[in-house]
């Protein structure tokens, strides 16, 4: 049995310890004194690992040492790995009155153990010896089996190594996700832990993501809110949208997003809905990280009750700055670090000497305990020459530039009393770069924080590859920029804290804008396939949400390029209402730009009306299509490619209209232009042929619609492969034809040649239509060779 205790408590637990001794329990009882600015020490480690529980002398003063809390939390880690029932392992012994002070999880009454009363030492030491003999064939704590398969966790960024101390605090918010009185059957509960900018909140999150995960079997699930900052009110649509976007970064077009029977994208709420039965019924944690500031109160909780994780099994945390507290929320206000937990912060980097701790206890408080300022001070501290004493010094100097009091001022609300010794650390760390670094800090500071930055996005701003690592490095080492994923997450992004950023745009030799402009052409590069689905990988997706970034700031054509380029991404994922919001933004754009018949304002006029199409807005669709068919007729001519694809979308929305004579007499238009200006095989030509088939059959025209269909099947086939959505999309709709047309032997080799391979495919290898027409087949078995309905 391992005794996990304070010692203040020693002369109480002692006695406890022989008792439990003297019944032939090996208990492992460290009396050593522990250097409050050491690390977890290895021999606490190794001797928790090898007990086969612990006994927490939970003392009033028990959670106030960051080591406690550490031998409790690694105990409840074991433990829980091992068996579900942690209760097994763990038991905290109440020396206290009342048990208001103790913060264990869901642990229930049966493993609260008061001290044993006089003259009833054998009655109360005998229940714990039976437990720990009956764990004697599981073997230790520490043992390599676990009871399940590890959860998943989706979108999770990595604490930092540096992370320091906060056991207390991860203790109190598991208590609060998880109360002892809420059994299998409770209702979701939801922490809010908010606090000044730059304490940890994220990092916080993250590390409760990690330690406490095999809690959460069904998974752990990462939305990151940041980029969303309402202005004003937030409405129901805006807070749909940045759901919808988190989303879509946590779970990257996997299954659990799924369209309707007829292929479109849920509404939000059914989709949250559908999520929430997806997820099923093992215990997940849901967190929200970044929530802004939301007003007004009532529409507040409005959105963060749409937020929240649904179901019984689902627990939510938050982050946020916003201090006003939350209906159904338990309260967690993140404080400042302990001094105690900030000077082994310090020590982590550089242990001071006896004469420097005067110095140490007074960079901390110059920096008013902040996480991230001690972070930058400590990095600076390994190699410094004039250890803790010339830090201070150059702390103190730094602090009195003008810009940084100037700066300091302006962001005392957000900092507290202590922003200029914060900000100092951060000029102190900037200002010992070399021109490289500083540059490349630089760039990275005007794209979005708090999201991925793609490495090759920051690499193209350097011609040398040598001394771009080398300054990428530099900046990693110095803790400016952080990598938060690993390979195996996909890729390695790397981020900037907004403060960070804040102070690194004021020291520009430019305006930031200008900077953006430059960097936001090679990010055009990384996102030129943003329109093709077969492109879309984490590394698209992270370059995606600095185009995000880039487009609602930008107010260039570069900016609106972007924007369109955001719009075909979110288009070709499904993500109909997100392609609005982005395509509307790009036109608004183009018009203040270059007026409403510029041939990039028409483009962006033609890619909105699209998704309005998507969406049924059939009138305002027809409106925008027809204006910019007459628009390029004029300018670019009948026969222009882009005239004639103008000509096919408005056939398009006639077609669902359902008026398919005008609809077939577009088509025939545009896909006689096409064939004569771009060739029989070109996609264009073949997306054409394929609608004027789509209206033949809605004609029943089925052998008109089969002399298209072949061609267009056979070319997709050699251009893009068998496995191509549109490739598949053809195959189906042959498939179709022929099944009416009662042509067996066709239908067959259609079925197997092109569409059998989908039996077998895996979801997140295909398409969300491809899924549908997969399941189609899987249910009919060996009659899908029948006309499908």
């Amino acid at each position: 049995m391992f005794i996990s205790y304070r010692r203040s408590q020693h002369a109480r637990v002692e006695p406890v310890v022989r008792v439990l001794q003297a019944a032939g329990i090996d208990c492992f009882f460290d009396q050593d004194a522990i250097d409050p600015l050491e690390d977890f020490p290895a021999r606490i480690r190794q001797g928790i690992g090898a007990s086969h529980g612990l006994l927490a002398w939970w003392s009033a003063d028990y959670a106030a040492s960051d080591h406690c809390m550490a031998e409790f939390k690694l105990a409840w880690q074991h433990a829980r790995r091992l068996s579900s029932d942690v209760g097994r392992r763990v038991w905290v012994l109440n020396p206290e009155a009342n048990a208001d002070h103790i913060t264990a999880g869901e642990l229930a009454s049966q493993n609260f153990i008061v001290p044993p009363a006089d003259g009833a030492i054998g009655p109360w030491v005998a229940p714990l010896r039976a437990r720990l003999l009956a764990l004697l064939p599981e073997g230790p704590l520490a043992s390599e089996r676990q009871s399940g398969p590890p959860p998943r966790l989706r979108n999770v960024p990595h604490p930092t190594a540096t992370f320091t101390g906060r056991n207390a605090e991860l203790m109190r918010i598991h208590s609060k996700l998880h109360p002892a009185h809420i059994g299998a059957g409770g209702t979701a509960v939801a922490v809010q832990t908010h606090g000044l900018g730059g304490i940890g909140k994220t990092e916080l999150a993250a590390k409760y993501a990690f330690d406490f995960a095999d809690t959460y079997p069904g998974g752990v699930y990462w939305l990151n809110f940041a980029g969303f900052a309402p202005d004003g009110p937030v409405s129901e649509t805006d807070a749909h949208n940045a759901w919808l976007l988190a989303l879509e970064q946590t779970f990257a077009g996997e299954p659990e997003l799924t369209p309707d029977a007829e292929g479109k994208p849920l509404p939000a709420p059914e989709l949250r809905a559908q999520l929430g039965r997806s997820l099923g019924a093992e215990p997940y944690l849901w967190v929200l990280d970044n929530v802004p500031e939301l007003s007004p109160l009532d529409r507040r909780a409005a959105v963060l009750a749409f937020w929240r994780a649904t179901g019984a099994a689902g627990r939510t945390l938050i982050t946020t700055r916003d201090s006003r507290p939350a209906e159904g929320f338990a309260e967690e206000r993140l404080e400042v670090l302990s001094e105690e937990d900030a000077l082994r912060l310090l020590a982590r980097f550089r242990y001071p000497r006896e004469d420097e701790r005067d110095a140490a206890e007074d960079l901390v408080a110059d920096v008013g305990v902040h996480t991230l300022a001690l972070t930058l001070i400590g990095e600076q501290l390994r190699e410094a020459p004039g250890g803790y004493t010339g830090a201070l010094a150059k702390l103190r100097a730094t602090g009195r530039l003008d810009r940084i009091e100037a700066l300091a001022r302006l962001l005392q609300p957000l900092l507290g009393e202590k922003a200029r010794g914060i900000l100092a650390t951060f000029e102190m760390s900037i200002a010992a770069l070399d021109a490289d670094a500083r540059a490349l800090l630089g760039v990275a500071a005007v794209c979005a924080p708090n999201e991925p930055i793609p490495v090759p996005l920051l690499a193209a701003c350097v011609t040398d590859e040598d001394e771009f690592a080398s300054a990428l490095s530099r900046l990693l080492r110095a803790s400016l920029l952080n990598r938060r994923r690993d390979r195996e997450q996909g890729g390695e992004p790397v981020e900037i804290h907004p403060l960070v950023a804040d102070v690194m745009l004021r020291r520009l030799p430019m305006p930031a804008e200008e900077l953006a402009d430059a960097l936001a052409r090679p990010l055009l590069r990384l996102v030129n396939t943003a329109g093709d689905i077969l492109t879309h990988d984490q590394a698209l997706a992270d370059a995606m949400r600095q185009t995000r970034h880039f487009a609602s700031w930008l107010q260039s054509k570069v900016g609106l390029i972007l924007g369109l380029q955001l719009g075909h991404y979110y288009y070709a994922r499904g993500l109909y209402q997100l392609a609005r919001v982005a395509n509307e933004r790009a036109q608004d754009l183009a018009v203040r730009l270059l007026g409403d018949r510029h041939p990039d304002t028409l483009t962006s006029m033609s890619d909105f009306a699209t998704t309005l199409l998507q969406q049924d807005e059939l009138v305002e669709a027809r409106l925008l299509q027809e204006h910019v068919l007459a628009s390029r007729r004029e300018l670019l001519g009948e026969k222009h490619p882009d005239t004639l694809m103008s000509v096919n979308n408005l056939a398009a929305t006639l077609f669902v209209q359902r008026e398919l004579v005008g609809a077939r007499a577009l088509l025939e238009e545009a896909l006689d232009g096409l064939r004569e200006v771009l060739g029989e095989r070109h996609p264009d030509t073949l997306w054409s042929m394929n609608g004027l088939a789509e209206t033949l059959i809605a004609q029943g025209e089925l052998a008109g619609a089969r002399a298209l269909l072949k061609p267009v099947l056979a070319s997709r086939c050699e251009l893009l492969g068998n496995r191509h959505p549109d490739t598949t999309l053809s195959a189906w709709n042959l498939f179709a034809t022929l099944s009416k047309l009662n042509a067996a032997e066709e239908v067959a080799r259609v079925r197997n040649d092109q569409l059998a391979w989908l039996l077998d495919a895996a979801d997140e290898d295909i398409s969300g239509q491809q899924r549908q027409i997969r399941d189609w087949l899987r249910a009919q078995g060996d009659a899908s060779h029948e006309a499908p309905d």
